[in-house]
């Protein structure tokens, strides 16, 4: 059973092997993947809801856990009649308590891939089954005196006409999936359509499903994408009902009423929005960022080590870019959730389920700090919240005329609201792209600012919609830019130790050759016990055929001082980031600024190594990249492109083209080389500590003695790669910034 809860894993997360003693949120899972794990898990036989899966939170408990709980995989009872009443969900709750203009268009959709060659009867057979399976294409909702209810009707056969594609195109465009979405009826139904669009042989084929926001949620996708593979593959399309709601969300219990109580009372931040009428969803000013994969990869990093999430990283960084329109510290906010915390079988329902529910977040330090502090913050009091905050939306819209229903209505209400979708593999089942105007263009949203968060593929993905008219002119630009910023310099500085001790000194560690600042974990943690906030100053790919290492310096003081703005400086270089450090704290004293701490760790000798030396030390670099590449080709292969080739020449002569990875990392190291040969150092510096393996033996220093007003050199025991490793004795070489007066 490890073995498979391993194999799911590592779909899930993108990953070659996880540590089964890891935790699930440590190696960058979130609440919405895990409801795909147990649906996966589900297919092999195990038994398991949601909050157990998220209990046992390794491999291996999980792996203990189901090895004596298998079988089974969710009851569904009889198909229940027409006229069935369904209890209401907060969220749909929620929904009539807005009174839209248009309600009735208020949607989801998406794109469902057809197998090729799969005729328009067997489509259709497919459709047909998976819709059938849920109780939520069945329902209906009905207002009698002003109370809404909800109840089950006869489904009749789905109607799937078809649609050619545009010649050239792969999908549907929006303008002709838009009429999809008018003419749904909550009331007298549809609540759904589809409609199947096909093209020429060489173009796919496509259900465009579109279904009214009442009957599903972003869960309700994967749960239905997971059907149609099952109903498009299999020879008989019919599927097994699924389990079905039937009993109301439980009211908060004594616990969840004192929390709500003490939120109900606090004193929020509130954003500065000018007066005026609101805009309708028609008139909403859109915006979308995108953090590109490399920048992505480190904010996922920052994840895996387990103090903060990556919505609570957003969090963050839109309550830094909102800060300057903000009232009062921190941020208000709405955060919707998948609410499915409470059901056994949250992995198998399709219907809207969401939790939606408000927070106020604050940052525990006010001076400036890394985002992911004020990340680890947030997501303390995220994970505060009980149940999901679905009792929230339980008391205020399903029980409001209870105390506690009063209290949340006569609340300040947040104008933001934050959404995470979690994280989606380019194959998934279900298609990323526009799937047409899903919210009528008269509705009125509830808060001025929306902002929806994901990662697709490998890149993380934000779209804000906002009210411009109630901001001043030109703020929401601001505001979009001031986000983009905050996660581009969350992702130059990476903290390399856990919370840091009180009074913590910071100091800045530059990668080596290959760019990455994983190296200096453990050294990092050892230094953390002293009292050393360690941060890693990893590089970025670059489109600049060059980049010389003052260039480099400066850009890294940039980071840098995004972190301290003023000295006293501690800085640590390795290897090839020896030359950068150097650069930096010469170009710092020149500034007027103090740097009482360099640290070379096993620097390149001075001068720098030219011609066949350089080739020599580059292959050596190389063959640590690609362990699995023989040394003699990585020999050939340099020969063969000469001086001057860059990374993508060499992935070619290697056969390593179509390895996007290895072509970056080969990219990044070939510029790093350039770089360094070509660099000549000059001026001095007020003093270095140079500290070298035993394994260099007695190899000397004194080209970089000769650039500092003062030297020191230490040796310690190990290699090049073990002094990092095993870090004790390097540690013990630091002074400590508690003796020194700690931050100054």
């Amino acid at each position: 059973m490890e073995h498979t809860v391993t194999q799911v894993w590592c779909e899930l997360l993108g990953r070659e092997d996880v540590d089964p003693e890891a935790s699930w949120f440590a190696l960058g899972g979130d609440s919405m993947q895990a409801i795909q794990a147990v649906a996966r898990l589900r297919e092999h036989g195990a038994d398991l809801t949601v909050s157990a899966f998220l209990q046992a939170g390794t491999v291996r408990a999980l792996a203990d856990l189901l090895s004596t709980a298998t079988a089974g995989g969710g009851t569904a009872g009889p198909r229940r009649p027409a006229g069935t009443p369904v209890p209401l969900t907060p969220i749909q709750a929620w929904f009539f308590a807005q009174d839209f203009a248009e309600p009735h268009h208020f949607n989801q959709a998406r794109l469902l891939p057809v197998p090729q060659g799969l005729p328009h009867s067997r489509v259709q057979a497919a459709l047909e089954a998976v819709v059938g399976r849920h109780e939520a294409f069945r329902t209906r909702f009905t207002c009698h005196h002003g109370t809404w209810s909800a109840h089950l009707d006869e489904q009749p056969p789905p109607d799937l006409p078809a649609y050619p594609l545009t010649a050239g195109t792969d999908q549907p465009s929006c303008e002709v999936l838009d009429p999809l979405h008018r003419g749904l009826d909550i009331a007298d139904g549809p609540l759904w359509r589809a409609g199947l669009f096909t093209g020429g042989e060489q173009q796919p084929s496509w259900v465009c499903l579109v279904a009214h926001h009442l009957i599903v949620d972003a869960v309700s996708w994967g749960v239905l994408a997971r059907d149609w593979q099952r109903a498009c593959t299999q020879e008989a399309p019919a599927l097994a009902a699924a389990p079905a709601l039937t009993t109301p969300t439980p009211l908060p219990d004594e616990e969840e009423t004192a929390y709500w109580r003490r939120l109900a009372t606090a004193v929020a931040p509130r954003l500065r929005l000018t007066d005026g009428e609101r805009a309708p969803y028609g008139k909403l000013e859109h915006h979308t960022l995108e953090l590109p994969g490399h920048l992505t990869s480190v904010l996922l990093g920052l994840a895996e080590g387990g103090q903060a999430t990556v919505p609570a990283l957003v969090l963050a960084a839109l309550a830094r870019a909102l800060a300057p329109l903000t009232r009062g510290d921190g941020l208000h906010t709405y955060i919707e959730g998948h609410g499915r915390q409470h059901l056994a079988v949250g992995d198998q329902v399709v219907g809207w389920l969401t939790s939606l529910y408000p927070l106020h977040l604050t940052p525990e330090a006010r001076d400036r700090v890394h985002l992911l502090r004020v990340a680890a913050d947030f997501q303390q009091q995220m994970e505060a919240v009980p149940y999901g905050g679905t009792g929230y939306g339980t008391a205020r819209y399903l029980a409001p005329g209870t105390p506690l229903g009063r209290e949340l209505a006569a609340m300040p209400r947040p104008e933001v609201t934050f959404n995470y979708l979690g994280r989606h593999s380019t194959n998934s089942a279900l298609a990323a792209g526009q799937t047409g105007q899903g919210i009528g263009p008269g509705n009125v949203l509830p808060t001025a600012l929306h902002l929806t968060a994901w990662i697709e593929g490998q890149a993380l993905r934000l779209h804000l919609s906002a009210d411009a008219g109630l901001f001043p002119p030109g703020a929401i630009d601001e505001v979009c830019k001031r986000l983009r910023t905050e996660l581009d310099d969350a992702t130059g500085l990476v903290p390399l130790g856990g919370r840091p001790l009180p009074g913590a000194r910071p100091h800045f560690l530059v990668h080596p050759v290959d760019g990455q600042v994983h190296h200096f974990q453990p050294l990092a943690r050892a230094l953390g016990t002293s009292g050393w906030d360690c941060y890693g100053l990893h590089a970025e790919p670059t489109d600049e055929a060059e980049v010389g290492i003052e260039a480099l310096a400066a850009s890294y003081l940039a980071r840098v001082r995004s972190i301290q703005p003023a000295g006293p400086y501690g800085l640590t270089g390795y290897s090839f980031g020896a030359a950068v450090a150097f650069a930096m704290a010469r170009q710092l004293q020149e500034a007027g600024e103090r740097v009482d701490h360099l640290i070379l760790l096993d620097p390149p000798p001075l001068p720098v190594p030219k011609g066949a030396a350089a080739t020599t030390v580059l292959a050596e670099h190389m063959a640590t990249l690609l362990p699995h590449t023989p040394r003699h080709a990585i020999d050939e292969a340099l020969e063969a492109v000469g001086d001057g080739a860059t990374g993508r020449q060499i992935a070619a002569q290697l056969g390593l083209a179509d390895d996007t990875f290895v072509t970056a990392r080969l990219e990044l190291l070939m510029r790093h080389h350039r770089a360094l040969t070509g660099w000549a150092p000059s001026g001095t510096v007020e003093g270095l500590h140079l500290i070298q393996p035993s394994a260099n033996g007695t190899r000397p220093q004194e080209g970089w003695s000769g650039l500092a007003r003062g030297a020191r050199r230490s040796v310690v025991p190990g290699d090049h790669g073990s002094m990092l490793t095993e870090p004790a004795p390097l540690a013990a070489l630091y002074p400590s910034p508690v003796l020194e007066g700690g931050a100054r």
